[in-house]
């Protein structure tokens, strides 16, 4: 009897969501104070990823509000970029679940518009590190 054990790609996958240099620009960091090609050290084990998904603002916003107005979860940006990331690699598969942990509520998103107003009426969507 085959097992039925689904792979590693099926049961999950790992993603790293934003790059670093964002993160560091968040923080304040300069540019000469990244380490080497550009980046800071890892914080996590890189050889447990499976492959590095960018999102856009664009799309992790509307996930965002997808999530409220459709599933009433009210979610941080965060959460919203991690949803759009499951929405691609469940349409990479032929079966199974996707899951995925919701990492942030958004009460500090409140005074954003995120929850208010449509996306293209957001001030710098494209220059803001939204999450």
């Amino acid at each position: 009897m085959q097992s039925s054990m689904p792979s590693s790609l099926e049961i999950a996958q790992s993603a790293v969501l934003r790059p670093i240099e964002e993160i560091a620009a968040a923080a304040g960091i300069e540019p000469h104070e990244l380490e080497p090609y550009g980046r800071t050290k890892a914080k996590i084990d890189l050889s447990v990823l499976d492959r590095k998904i960018m999102v856009s603002n664009r799309d992790a916003i509307v996930w965002t509000q997808r999530l409220l107005r459709e599933e009433g979860l009210f979610a941080g940006v965060s959460a919203g970029a991690v949803a759009s990331v499951c929405v691609r690699i469940a349409g990479e598969l032929d079966e199974g679940n996707v899951v995925f942990l919701v990492p942030d509520d958004g009460w500090k998103y409140l005074s954003s518009g995120v929850y208010t107003k449509p996306v293209d009426e957001l001030e710098g969507l494209d220059s803001t590190v939204w999450w």
